[in-house]
This record gives C-alpha cells, structure tokens and sequence, in this order.
C-alpha cells in the first residue's frame, strides 16, 4: 500500500461540541393527552384534523386520505393521542383528480389556531413512531400564508427499501414561493446510533425538537442536535403539524405492525 492508499485519519480537532436542546422563548403551550383538543375544524387552541387545503396531498402521491374524527384518525388513549391510519372498508373520492383513496391517514394541524404559532421559537413533540411499511410519518413547520417554506423535523420514509423506521432519520428545510419549490436542502442518511441514541423510534417515546432563531434551524432528538440549518426564511410566522401520511401500493394489505403514531405530549415556546 503507498502512502496515496493510506487511510485518511479522522479530524479529531476544530469542531464545535453539539448543541444541546434548550428551549427559545417562553412557554406558550404545554399538553399531553389529557389535554390536547382537536376536532376537524380547529380552531383557537385546537388541533384539526385536516390540512389547510383539504384532505389529500396528490402533488405526493400519497394513498391515504386524511380522516376525520369520526373515522377514528384521531383518537384518544389513555397516555397518548393516536393518529391512526389503516386500509379503509370503502376508498374515498377526495375529488382531487386521483383515483379513490384505499387508506385513512392522519394529521393534527395548527393551522387555524394563532395562539399556538411563533416567528422564532421551539417545539418538543414526544412521540412513539408508527412500523408499518407504507406509513409515511412526520413532524413539521408550515408557514401562515401559503407554501413553500416548510421545515421538515423528522420524516419516516418507510416506503423507501433502505430506510428502517426503528433507526432512521431524516430532515429538510423547502424553500420557495406560490406553491412553486426552489430549493430544498436534506440530512438523509442519519440513524439514532450516530447520535449516541437507542433504535427504539417505534417501540418507546422520543423527543423531537426545533428551535427556529433569526440565524438558524437546529433540530435535536433527545435533546441531542442532528441538524443545524442556516435560516433562510427570518420573519416568517410558523404553525407545528404532525402526520402519518399513507404511500402505500393500492393493492397491499397494509396489515404488518402498527400503522398509528403515539403523541404524548407537546410543548410550544415562543421568543417572537
């Protein structure tokens, strides 16, 4: 082997220390399962269960339409708040130029309530993930008027065949304006073992967090960073979602392991 062959030795010098989560802003809103309120509208304090554009996202794909209350997408346990998804007795027209949607997916939305929005802030979700292949599980940021920006926090791209929802994470930030993206910028290949973290995402509660300042987007898991964005969106008044989006082939059983996300608490601060 010449000395061009030898490996390279690690960097041991020059890099910071990671962040450790610790909250921008005071605490505007803090509840777990026995207070989260939702229904399909939302409204002051209330979660919906809808997105502010209806009840399908065709633009991705996506096999599952966004269920109601009624349809049991939403539910309440004992400890946590259930977004359940499941294959549907009957597909769904959402009239949206697909074909009928064969799954119930779930969302919680903040859109219609401002008292839960910041401009520069943090959110703490603590959640157990779903492990059904097909689910499409996610916690994110939507602007008030209109999309893109968006901040992607977590993500679970089960039906990506290398991703491994117990294990693997994700984040993104998209950028744009009048629902045109021009960029987005992605931390994909990340596992909870990088971070010193156990792969137990979808068999025990975990905590996701983002603080949002005028410089940067910093997203931790367990207080532990794993990404950290330039702030290219300053200004911009921000609302938090959590989802299980379907993207399931029409035709499967959709029946291996849970397909519903745990929700046990979440916690809102705001600096601006």
């Amino acid at each position: 082997m010449s000395d061009t062959d030898a490996p390279t030795p690690p960097v041991t010098e020059g890099f910071r220390a990671p962040y450790a989560f610790a909250p921008l802003g005071q605490l505007v809103y803090n509840a777990d399962a026995t207070s989260i309120l939702f229904d399909d509208k939302g409204g002051p304090g209330i979660w919906s269960t809808a997105l502010a554009h209806g009840r399908s996202q065709p633009a991705n794909q996506e096999t599952g339409y966004y269920g109601t209350v009624a349809m049991g997408a939403v539910e309440a346990s004992d400890n946590a708040i259930l977004l359940r998804t499941r294959r549907l007795e009957k597909p769904v027209d959402a009239k949206d130029g697909r074909p009928p949607y064969p799954f119930q997916a779930a969302i919680l939305s903040a859109h219609k309530s401002r008292d839960l929005e910041f401009v520069y802030g943090s959110v703490e979700w603590d959640v157990k993930m779903p492990d059904r292949i097909g689910t499409w599980p996610g916690l994110w940021l939507l602007p008030r008027h209109g999309w893109p920006p968006e901040i992607d926090v977590y993500e679970g791209f089960s039906h990506n065949p290398e991703w491994t929802l117990s294990s693997s994470l994700s984040t993104t930030i998209h950028g744009g304006s009048r629902s045109k993206r021009a960029f987005r910028r992605s931390a994909f290949r990340m596992q909870m073992g990088d971070f010193g973290l156990a792969n137990t995402l979808t068999s025990e509660y975990h905590k996701f967090q983002v603080t949002v300042d005028p410089g940067w987007i910093t997203m931790f898991v367990d207080g532990v960073e794993t990404t950290r964005y330039a702030n290219p969106f300053p200004g911009t008044q921000w609302h938090p979602l959590m989802q299980v989006a379907v993207k399931a082939p029409p035709d499967s059983p959709y029946t291996q392991g849970t397909g519903d996300m745990a929700l046990r608490s979440i916690r809102i601060w705001r600096s601006q």
